[in-house]
């Protein structure tokens, strides 16, 4: 029997042997907005403060493509980059706990950010984190130094 999901439209959407897992759900009539993903960051968490002073972390995790092919051939693939952003205590918290490569679990849903730079239109979609779990333990990360996560040194105009 084959691995995977039915779709909207009762094709099979296969989830193969990855570890990770994106999807928006379509139950009858409701829709619902719900990603659930688990990777490996890839960088130091970026942290900056909003200017009513709110706290949001950003996090960019790989999402290993690698599979199996019918034949038994293990296939490695390019990993898919998902943009992460954590609001608040939680943000705070990514900040002080993740270094790169760490593996975490976020549940949260996918908003699209538009705007518009010198005349070209822009859309970038990424994961609202609702709740982040940390994996591995912290040892690895004990005797490295302990600078504070990467901060913005000024205040862009992007979007959190």
């Amino acid at each position: 029997q084959e691995k995977g999901i039915v779709g909207k439209d009762g094709e099979r959407v296969n989830v193969g042997e990855s570890p990770s897992l994106l999807l928006l759900i379509y139950i009858g009539e409701i829709e619902m907005n719900l990603a659930i993903i688990s990777g490996r960051l890839g960088q130091d968490p970026v942290v900056r403060e909003t200017s009513n002073g709110t706290l949001v972390c950003n996090l960019s995790i790989a999402l290993d493509n690698d599979y199996t092919s019918r034949e038994g051939v293990r296939i490695e693939k390019e990993p898919t980059w998902v943009d992460i952003v954590v609001w608040g205590p939680q943000g705070e918290a990514c900040a002080k706990f993740l270094k790169k490569g760490r593996e975490i679990t976020v549940e949260g849903s996918l908003e699209t950010n538009k705007w518009e730079k010198e005349g070209k239109k822009f859309s970038k979609t990424r994961v609202k984190a609702r709740s982040v779990q940390f994996h591995g333990s912290m040892t690895s990360y004990e005797h490295q130094d302990q600078e504070a996560p990467a901060k913005e040194s000024s205040p862009k105009k992007k979007a959190a």
